[in-house]
């Protein structure tokens, strides 16, 4: 995915062309569903979702900053806001504590046209990730890859809801301290 030329259609939609929109969402849609299916494992549910992004995408290409996310990124985070939203409405809200870049780097690919991160950086969080203890590393992903609930990872691994809370948390800290550094 060429990402000047996304830029480019996410400029030209700014200016409500919208035979942009309809290149960008033939570019896009798929990865941002695949996103939104896996979040929230519900096809119909998915698609609506997707719709709801692609709107809140076409209202708000605008604010688009090039030098803050990739367009692609960019619509990604859009769409999950929107999947949380679905799930609160569902009743099934899960605690996702941040937007999860290894969900996207798996849904975007991995060569590095495609990936939303640098390689040193990228690297850089590898390395911080690995310093977290077992325990702290397994409920991280579960919470953002899985998009599990704590007490759903508590159940999960067969640990106190408490404790998994704390490796949650003591290893955020741990990984924002890090990656800070």
């Amino acid at each position: 995915m060429d990402e000047t030329y996304l830029v480019d259609l996410i400029n030209k939609c700014a200016q409500k062309n919208e035979q942009a929109f309809r290149d960008l969402y033939n570019e896009i849609a798929p990865k941002m569903l695949a996103v939104l299916v896996r979040m929230l494992k519900d096809r119909q549910v998915a698609e609506d979702a997707l719709q709801d992004s692609m709107i809140a995408v076409w209202d708000a290409a605008d604010t688009y900053e090039p030098q803050r996310a990739k367009v692609s990124t960019w619509m990604i985070s859009i769409a999950r806001y929107r999947a949380l939203d679905q799930l609160r409405k569902l009743g099934r809200y899960r605690e996702v504590l941040q937007e999860d870049q290894t969900e996207i780097n798996v849904v975007l690919g991995s060569g590095p046209e495609s990936n939303p991160l640098s390689g040193a950086t990228i690297e850089r969080l590898e390395n911080c990730f690995s310093q977290l203890s077992e325990n702290a590393s397994t409920c991280i992903q579960f919470a953002y890859l899985g998009g599990y609930s704590a007490s759903e990872i508590a159940k999960k691994i067969s640990k106190p809801l408490g404790s998994v809370k704390s490796w949650i948390r003591r290893g955020l800290v741990t990984l924002r301290e890090c990656v800070e550094l």
